[in-house]
C-alpha cells in the first residue's frame, strides 16, 4: 500500500496537520549524509517550528540551528539545542529578549547576526548595560540583496564589532538562496562565487591581529 495513505481516515477531522514520523527522519538522515562533518549543519527552525523534528535532529548529531523569531529561539532552547543564531540583526526590544533567552537556557549558545554600525552599538549597549556579551556574526550580502553588509564594507563594520565592550565577535554569515539555477553544475559554479568572497574576508580579518572568523 502507498506510504502516505492513511488508515483510519474516517476518524480524522478535517482539515488536520499529518505528520510523518519516518519521512521526516529519513529526509533528516539523508541531510546528514550529503556532508563529510554533521557538524558543517545548521538548519533553520523556521522549517518546521516543531520540538519533536529539533529533538529528532538532535538525535542524529545536529546541534546547531537558526531561528527568526524569538518563540522560535525559546523552542530551541528548551529542546536542548547546543547552538542557536538568530538569523536576522535584533532591534529595539528584541535585544533585551535576545539576552533573556540567553540567561533563561544558560545551556544554548546564543548568537546574532549584524549588517549596520548603528545595530551593533545598540545591541553592545544594551549586553553591557546587562553585564553580558552578545555573540555576534556579521552578515555579509553576496548576492540576495535582502539583508547583509555590502562585501566592502564588511572588514570596517567587523572592527567595529570587534571593538565594541558589549560584542563578541563570532565570525561572517552568508545566505545565497537566490541561487536557484536548475543546472546543478551551474549553482555550484555561482555558489563557489559567492563563498569565495566571504572566504577571502575571513583571510583578511584573521591578519589583522584578530581571530579566524567562524564561517
Amino acid at each position: 500500500m502507498d506510504w502516505y495513505r492513511i488508515q483510519n481516515a474516517d476518524d480524522i477531522p478535517s482539515p488536520q496537520l499529518l505528520v510523518y514520523p519516518a519521512r521526516v527522519q529519513q529526509n533528516i538522515r539523508n541531510a546528514v549524509n550529503m556532508v563529510d562533518d554533521v557538524n558543517r549543519l545548521r538548519p533553520h527552525i523556521k522549517t518546521n517550528k516543531c520540538a519533536e523534528v529539533v529533538q529528532m535532529m538532535l538525535d542524529e548529531g545536529i546541534s546547531k540551528f537558526k531561528f527568526a523569531t524569538v518563540e522560535e529561539g525559546d523552542l530551541l532552547g528548551a529542546s536542548g539545542a547546543k547552538d542557536a543564531l538568530m538569523a536576522y540583526q535584533p532591534v529595539g526590544p528584541r535585544i533585551a529578549q535576545l539576552a533573556e533567552l540567553m540567561v533563561k537556557y544558560p545551556h544554548t549558545r546564543y548568537s546574532c547576526v549584524v549588517d549596520h554600525a548603528d545595530v551593533a552599538k545598540a545591541i553592545s549597549d544594551k549586553f553591557v548595560s546587562l553585564n553580558m556579551k552578545a555573540e555576534v556574526f556579521i552578515d555579509v550580502n553576496v548576492g540576495m540583496n535582502r539583508t547583509g553588509a555590502d562585501p566592502s564594507d564588511v572588514v570596517a563594520l567587523y572592527k567595529l564589532c570587534h571593538s565594541l565592550p558589549g560584542l563578541q565577535m563570532r565570525g561572517l554569515h552568508a545566505y545565497d538562496g537566490h541561487l536557484r539555477d536548475p543546472d546543478v553544475e551551474q549553482r555550484r559554479k555561482q555558489c563557489d562565487v559567492g563563498f569565495g568572497k566571504v572566504q577571502a574576508l575571513a583571510e583578511r580579518i584573521a591578519g589583522m591581529d584578530m581571530a579566524r572568523p567562524e564561517i
